[in-house]
């Protein structure tokens, strides 16, 4: 539910690695200027930095002349959002750069076609996360803004349906994510899932919110910047149960 591109003082760089399908986009005041598809799985910070270089080569800026680094920073993959960040925190850290975080939920609920949403419809948006569970959060679109109505959170399917449904009461609900299929069979008739194509954040996406943090002068330092990974990771749950077991 994107609108106009804001103004900003150069064009913004994003990364987006919280799903296996990542990208990387380069955002001006008069469009997109370059973006690249990358294959988000084990060690990929190589291709992250090659899918960097490239957009910046194809448009021909200098890191050092953007407004700032946009970054997807949760919840999502624990490797990819670890990668993502800190490739964000470097660059910005060698160029000068201000970071702008962008969470992964909010992300997908600003990339919905505002003609997918009844009026008023409350837009929830899970992903996808282990163990029968998901990440999810829902948003009220208000007057150019994303309004928080409950998460970020990672909660099972049951809960979290719940807990819409007391939300929402009997209003309408626009599903979205690669979790929202399945949570769709817990909720009932009163929500609509939106397509697949809009299941997963984009990388243009978090280069056009980061512009209107840009915008709005709310920049971070690199170290300022962390992923949100609302659940613990497979090593740390590994070290939970050593721990209980000594």
């Amino acid at each position: 539910m994107t609108g106009s591109i804001p103004e900003a003082p150069g064009p913004v760089l994003a990364i987006e690695t919280s799903t296996p399908l990542g990208g990387v986009a380069l955002l001006a005041e008069s469009g997109l200027l370059a973006a690249r598809a990358i294959e988000v799985r084990g060690a990929h910070s190589p291709r992250l930095m090659q899918a960097v270089e490239a957009v910046l080569a194809e448009a021909e800026i200098d890191l050092k002349a953007l407004a700032g680094i946009g970054v997807s920073v949760g919840p999502g993959s624990f490797t990819g959002l670890r990668v993502g960040v800190a490739t964000a925190q470097g660059l910005a850290r060698g160029a000068g750069l201000a970071l702008f975080p962008v969470p992964t939920l909010e992300a997908v609920a600003w990339g919905l076609p505002a003609g997918l949403a009844a009026p008023g419809a409350a837009l929830a948006v899970a992903m996808v996360a282990r163990k029968g569970e998901l990440y999810g959060a829902v948003y009220e679109a208000v007057e150019g803004a994303m309004r928080p109505l409950l998460g970020p959170v990672c909660a099972d399917y049951p809960a979290f349906a719940a807990d819409l449904a007391a939300l929402s009461g009997d209003g309408p609900v626009l599903l979205a994510g690669t979790a929202a299929p399945e949570l769709a069979g817990f909720i009932g008739g009163y929500a609509t899932v939106a397509p697949a194509l809009f299941f997963r954040p984009r990388a243009a996406v978090v280069a056009w919110r980061a512009r209107l943090m840009a915008a709005a002068g709310e920049g971070f330092g690199p170290e300022a910047v962390v992923p949100h990974y609302l659940a613990l990771s497979q090593a740390e749950r590994r070290a939970g149960m050593e721990a209980r077991e000594a």
